[in-house]
């Protein structure tokens, strides 16, 4: 059977940050059939762009606020106003200390928010949180493909 990818957008322009998460990501979730992908854009125009593009493969988002050519604000935005997409989790990751611009980040549909610096662990539980919520139909169609070929090799006896 095929296992299947979770795939994270990360849209963060810190390189360093990129590589700490991208790790921790790829390495603490995940389960024996789904597995985590993450995809980087450090650029705000390229990740509205590739949201666009490959909308039916990104499971969820992880987003600074503050980023090269179209923030982190005008991403949210246009994702709160596309009705295919608003429901796609997003979680902030920004330096922004700032009660207004985080509540009105959550009145955007945001899942989470988290100003840098941050505690990993917090930021895992969140997105483990996201993780199990949208691989759970995922293990259950995979669970009932298993039962119906078993069925069917049990007919073919």
């Amino acid at each position: 059977m095929k296992k299947n990818i979770f795939n994270i957008l990360l849209i963060e322009d810190d390189h360093n940050l990129v590589s700490i998460l991208k790790t921790c990501l790829e390495s603490d979730l995940g389960s024996e059939w789904i597995r985590p992908h993450v995809v980087i854009k450090e650029d705000g125009k390229e990740a509205v762009d590739y949201i666009h593009s490959h909308l039916s493969e990104i499971s969820m988002i992880l987003l600074d606020i503050m980023l090269p050519h179209v923030d982190g604000m005008t991403i949210l935005e246009d994702l709160y106003g596309n009705e295919q997409i608003e429901k796609m989790p997003v979680i902030v990751i920004t330096a922004i200390n700032n009660d207004e611009f985080r509540d009105r980040t959550f009145s955007l549909g945001v899942n989470n928010y988290f100003q840098k610096p941050f505690s990993f662990d917090q930021l895992m539980k969140s997105v483990r949180s996201i993780y199990n919520d949208r691989s759970l139909p995922i293990l259950l169609a995979q669970a009932k493909y298993q039962v119906e070929q078993i069925a069917k090799l049990k007919k073919e006896k």
